[in-house]
């Protein structure tokens, strides 16, 4: 069935439909003013436009924009308002890019470990250090030191493996053992000079081993930067 434009219903035909001195009925008595046959798009168009939470209206709209290229956003939207965050999560997963949007919803709507779950199923799919840093942001949040840990190291060790070596370095200096962010850029220099840049790691790392008052380290890495030039 076509359904007239719901911008056009919910900004036009709403404050429209009734006679001033009834306009301040409530939404549900408002939309029972419409003609059927314009009433169902437009309790489509309040929860699209975020007037309602009916989860009624957000099982129409849903139905509704399933076939349509609206985006993950909206769909996910719908389920919330429907109750289902599973539904969501499921949607958000059919886009890589979603994991770390469906944790959220997982982590709000559900809990700490089906947010963790969200990564690990992830994981299987794609074994991104991002998941890795994810699951240990979860894990230090419920308390679990250790697998917090472990799991920051892996992310670590995964973008030196995805040559993120910014990623890495930021990291180990947030969550890692500081002294281990000169291995870092010593690792890089060894390893990216093929991008040209592997004056550029020995540089950075003398500049961090000054931050850390050794001296005997900073001169002999900048030393090597010099070499490299």
């Amino acid at each position: 069935m076509d359904r007239p434009n719901w911008r056009s219903l919910v900004g036009k035909l709403l404050p429209s439909v009734l006679p001033v001195e009834e306009k301040q009925l409530n939404l549900e008595e408002l939309l029972g003013q419409l003609p059927s046959e314009v009433r169902e798009a437009a309790e489509i168009g309040v929860v699209r436009a975020d007037i309602s939470s009916n989860p009624e209206y957000a099982r129409k709209a849903g139905t509704f924009y399933a076939d349509k290229k609206c985006g993950s956003d909206l769909l996910v939207k719908f389920e919330l308002i429907k109750g289902d965050p599973e539904a969501a999560i499921t949607l958000l997963g059919n886009y890589s890019y979603s994991v770390k949007q469906a944790a959220k919803v997982a982590k709000e709507h559900i809990g700490l470990d089906r947010a963790i779950m969200v990564y690990l199923e992830a994981i299987e799919k794609e074994d991104a250090p991002r998941h890795h840093e994810g699951i240990a942001r979860l894990y230090e949040e419920k308390g679990d030191n250790d697998r917090a840990n472990k799991f920051y190291r892996s992310a670590i060790d995964g973008y030196l493996r995805d040559r993120q070596i910014d990623r890495a370095v930021n990291l180990e200096k947030e969550k890692g053992e500081v002294r281990n962010v000169i291995g870092l850029y010593l690792w890089a220099a060894q390893n990216m000079d093929e991008a040209g840049n592997k004056a550029a790691y020995f540089w950075q790392g003398a500049k961090f081993a000054e931050e850390l008052d050794d001296s005997l380290i900073a001169n002999e890495l900048y030393e090597n930067a010099l070499d490299e030039k």
